[in-house]
């Protein structure tokens, strides 16, 4: 099995004078191909070396992350949307907090 690629890729491969290779992918093929793109992608952005790099490679991701959940009736908005949500009642990332464990109290309910 080949590796899924962008739309116009063939097209540009075209474009610079050689002839490539390819066919559609049958339906049975398609959520293992974007599986596999989604990890060589986040693999791509874990060794990109520079800002922009992480850039583009983030906006991979997220191109492959939106066509997976297109299958389930959902658009790039509705993850935009439910992101915001998360954010907003569990927080982000950016504090960084590591937790480690949690631990029983013994508190007395308040009568």
């Amino acid at each position: 099995m080949g590796k899924l690629v962008r739309d116009r890729i063939p097209e540009l491969i075209e474009k610079s004078g050689k002839k490539p290779i390819y066919h559609r992918a049958h339906y049975t093929e398609i959520d293992q191909l974007l599986k596999d793109k989604l990890f060589e992608e986040i693999n791509e952005f874990l060794e990109a070396k520079t800002s922009m790099e992480k850039l583009e490679e983030a906006a991979d991701i997220y191109e492959v992350l939106t066509n997976m959940l297109f299958k389930y009736g959902f658009i790039a908005r509705d993850l935009l949307a439910k992101a915001e949500d998360k954010r907003f009642e569990r927080g982000a990332f950016i504090k960084a907090y590591v937790l480690e464990g949690v631990e029983e109290c013994n508190t007395q309910p308040n009568n």
